[in-house]
């Protein structure tokens, strides 16, 4: 059976999106990756995400432990847990992002899950855009070119999946290969959008939003 958004107007908000076709597969990866079912449980998590953040702070805490360790438990962790290996990925990714982490990896995921909610039927196209601006504000902010945001939400996947990025043929290799494939083409990446002034659409906020499906 087809979930129906929580809302006083249900009908009107189960929007027919451009890819119909695609609507039910969409909801079908929202349940089963994200335990998203309707439209209340899409912008509770876009909020919780936006508002308190989601893997990042899991990220930087992580980071700090392993500081704080010294050498000899650094090597009792590298030579007695099955992901030992993550010591040191962690250790250089902390000293290359320094305070600011992985956030792409959330900010990223945010904006999709934004785009997922149009495509599923559970937001217009006007709120979707609306829904995911703090976070592409928040990532113009951090990041002025595409090559860091990229790499940051790479390295951020890569902690996130325990990823042993050493190996060939992993997920984080291939994402990788499609992204230094995409800018050989050429045409993908426009680094001008990290300067343009973004403007709030009149009609709908992230705030009516959140008020509207949250009541607060």
């Amino acid at each position: 059976s087809m979930s129906i958004p929580h809302c006083s107007h249900a009908k009107s908000h189960l929007i027919m999106p451009r890819y119909i076709r695609d609507a039910p597969t969409v909801r079908t990866n929202l349940q089963n990756n994200w335990s998203i079912s309707d439209r209340y449980d899409l912008v509770a998590l876009i909020v919780r995400m936006t508002e308190q953040g989601h893997q990042n702070g899991m990220f930087l805490n992580e980071v700090a432990h392993l500081k704080s360790l010294s050498n000899q438990e650094l090597a009792n962790i590298r030579n007695n847990y099955s992901d030992g290996y993550m010591v040191d990925q962690m250790l250089n990714w902390g000293k290359k992002w320094g305070d600011t982490g992985v956030i792409s990896y959330d900010l990223t995921r945010i904006v999709l899950l934004a785009q997922w909610g149009y495509n599923a039927g559970y937001l217009t196209l006007e709120e979707s855009i609306a829904i995911s601006l703090p976070a592409v504000e928040q990532y113009q902010s951090i990041f002025d070119n595409w090559d860091d945001a990229i790499h940051n939400y790479l390295d951020g996947y890569g902690w996130f999946s325990r990823v042993d990025i050493t190996v060939q043929d992993t997920e984080y290799q291939t994402r990788l290969d499609r992204y230094e494939k995409a800018k050989e083409v050429g045409g993908f990446f426009d680094e001008g959008l990290f300067d343009v002034k973004l403007q709030p659409l009149e009609s709908i906020t992230y705030e009516s939003i959140r008020k509207e499906v949250l009541g607060n």
